[in-house]
């Protein structure tokens, strides 16, 4: 802070005078303790030093006056006569009355002060590395990202940070994900932008660039304005305006997704989060893997890796992976088999409303296929009936035979034993094998 308004120019400059110029006290003698290096009266000096005493002068000419009459806290002592009341300077004049030379001290240290403070501001802000992954993310500094990470533009919050709606000068809009430096928080942001920095599939979600910045990291993703599948399924009108037709080209864009992950990556990767709420959806329905923060880079030879603690969301955890630790693309199989089931039943993966006795999703759907009495069309009707979205059955277009088809699919994804599980590739091609499955036609007659 600047030295206070009401002190004289006077004494003002005496202090600008008497802060600089100082040298070592008896300087050569063994002697400790800062003084003035400037000629001034010694009752001065032990003011500003009162545990160093002002020594005695001789009283020569062109000396001060003798420091038998300084006062013992410096000033000048009062029994002494003097025509200004206090110490005096010879042959220069009064240099401070007795009331300016209690401020001295307050002069000096606001200066200090001022002096730290103006330095402090000079510094310059901690840099911040930025680093661009796609041509179309260099269209900001930190400065215009950062200050759109407001309260109001959250949409969205993660197990390792914060997730907002950016709309930048360009007039382009991105997501902006702030990240913690914590140790975990650390860990997730390095392999997110291990993993997607290094990728490109148009299903998975693309990474435009990232800073990291001394307290914080913020990773730019493009903007997808339908958000995430699960708030689509179970929050916009329960899944309303999610026909069949939609529902099966967001399953199929995941599939390719976690398949290119697993198969076309070196070494593959195993996202060990997928779910309904990690799977994106662009303006045009097109589902997008996104949140990598868990994933993990594979041996190239295949095998498992064994994790120091269990990480997903519950209801999408493959059930080894629970007791075991042990996780490989199976693992994101069972996951995606979760996805599917949520899609066609339109049902929450943990529900206890929903599923009676059942522990989740999974073993209710298992639990309803395998009460089936016989295989008549009756019993399949009831079946089917009882597993899928009321709002995909009853629509006109509502396509029986493959929504079944895509029940077979789910069912070989969620099962038990991670042998018996498909491939992502395998899964990929099941989906696409639009070939006739023998389902008797009266399922569809008495369905709809």
């Amino acid at each position: 802070m600047p030295p206070p308004a009401s002190l004289s120019f006077r004494l003002l400059l005496f202090s600008l005078f008497c802060l600089f110029p100082l040298k070592r006290k008896g300087e050569g003698q063994g002697k400790e303790g800062l003084q003035c290096a400037l000629p001034t009266d010694p009752c001065v000096c032990a003011s500003l030093n009162p545990t160093n005493p002002a020594p005695t002068p001789p009283t020569t000419a062109g000396n001060y006056a003798s420091s038998a009459n300084c006062h013992p806290r410096g000033g000048r002592n009062p029994s002494s006569t003097s025509p200004i009341g206090g110490c005096s300077l010879r042959g220069r004049g009064d240099l401070v009355t007795d009331e300016e030379g209690s401020l001295l001290g307050v002069a000096l240290v606001s200066l200090a002060v001022f002096r730290h403070y103006k330095t402090a501001s000079a510094k310059p802000n901690p840099s911040w590395k930025v680093t661009s992954f796609h041509r179309s993310g260099e269209f900001a500094d930190e400065v215009e990202i950062l200050k759109r990470l407001t309260e109001e533009n959250l949409v969205g919050t993660g197990g390792s940070g914060k997730v907002y709606r950016a709309e930048l000068k360009s007039g382009q809009t991105v997501a902006a994900k702030k990240i913690r430096v914590s140790g975990e928080d650390r860990r997730a942001f390095e392999a997110e932008v291990e993993i997607l920095g290094s990728v490109r599939h148009g299903n998975i979600v693309k990474l435009l660039c990232c800073y990291t910045g001394e307290d914080c990291r913020v990773l730019v993703y493009e903007y997808m304005p339908n958000g995430s599948l699960r708030t689509a399924l179970h929050e916009k009108g329960g899944g309303a305006a999610l026909d069949w037709a939609t529902r099966r080209r967001i399953a199929v864009g995941a599939a390719h997704g976690l398949a290119y992950l697993h198969h076309d990556c070196v070494p593959p990767v195993v996202h060990r989060d997928v779910k309904s709420g990690n799977i994106l959806l662009d303006a045009d329905f097109r589902a997008r893997v996104a949140d990598f923060g868990l994933a993990r880079a594979m041996e190239s030879g295949g095998g498992e890796r064994v994790m120091t603690g269990v990480a997903g969301s519950y209801g999408y955890i493959a059930p080894e992976y629970g007791y075991t630790l042990k996780v490989n693309e199976k693992s994101d199989v069972y996951s995606f088999g979760v996805v599917l089931l949520e899609l066609l039943t339109g049902k929450k993966p943990v529900d206890p409303s929903s599923f009676g006795d059942a522990r989740d999703l999974v073993k209710w759907v298992h639990d309803v296929v395998s009460s089936r009495k016989t295989p008549a069309a009756a019993d399949a009707v009831a079946c089917f009936r009882q597993l899928f979205d009321p709002n995909i059955t009853s629509s006109t277009e509502c396509d029986w035979e493959d929504m079944v088809r895509v029940l077979n699919v789910a069912l070989l994804c969620t099962a038990a034993f991670p042998m018996n599980r498909p491939s992502m590739r395998k899964v990929v091609e099941l989906l696409n094998d639009r070939r006739k499955i023998g389902l008797p036609s009266s399922i569809c007659r008495n369905g709809q």
